[in-house]
């Protein structure tokens, strides 16, 4: 499943177009604000794969994700470095056994984990950890990648307003209980119209379905 993205940048302008408003003042909150939104609508095709090193000291170290986006851990033979010539191993965590239980390497003979809210513990006592975690996609800067959505794109202009509302900004037209409602109604159509197939992903699925292996094979040809 793909998601087209639209940068912080061009989404900051799209909306400030949008409510006709000249200030920049708040746009430093923008990042954590489609952060926000999106953690909202719940966009699951939105998120993708993306790799940390967790610093393990004093059997301690904190992970940059709740558990639900955590696919699995890993370790190296040494405990102590990733490399091309890493073997790596998954790291069993005891306390949530379905954290990469698809997983089909082997797993580390001696060494285990447990999660603590954002920490994972470990029964080493210093090392470092390979994490594969679903996360925001983000630009070269850092910025989140906001989906390019028109019914995203409306529903957050929405949310925006409500948001300066809390900080004082007024509207010309909507106040901040405007806002909230138009939010609350256009949200769910933004999530629907970006958690649904695209077109190549419609047309796989209808050959998984009435023809398994004419499906893979042309799947394999088809040009995206």
């Amino acid at each position: 499943m793909h998601v087209n993205y639209i940068s912080t940048k061009q989404l900051i302008g799209r909306i400030l177009n949008g409510i006709g408003l000249e200030s920049t003042n708040f746009v430093d909150s923008f990042p954590q604000w489609i952060e926000d939104a999106i953690s909202i609508i719940g966009i699951p095709k939105y998120y993708i794969h993306k790799h940390y090193v967790i610093n393990i000291n004093q059997h301690k170290g904190s992970l940059p994700c709740d558990v639900e986006s955590i696919h699995s851990l890993w370790v190296d033979t040494n405990l102590n470095s990733f490399s091309k010539r890493s073997c790596l191993k998954h790291l069993t965590i005891r306390n949530n056994p379905l954290i990469g239980h698809e997983i089909k390497l082997p797993q580390h003979e001696s060494v285990y984990g447990n999660i603590n809210g954002r920490f994972l513990e470990t029964s080493f006592y210093n090392g470092k950890v390979l994490l594969i975690y679903k996360g925001i996609p983000c630009d070269d800067e850092g910025y989140p990648l906001a989906p390019s959505n028109a019914d995203f794109i409306q529903a957050f202009e929405y949310y925006v307003i409500m948001r300066l509302a809390l900080i004082g900004y007024k509207h010309p037209i909507l106040n901040y209980e405007q806002a909230y409602q138009l939010w609350e109604k256009h949200y769910p159509r933004a999530g629907n119209s970006i958690n649904w197939m695209s077109l190549p992903e419609y047309q796989e699925f209808t050959e998984m379905w009435n023809n398994s292996i004419l499906g893979d094979l042309q799947s394999l040809n088809y040009i995206h």
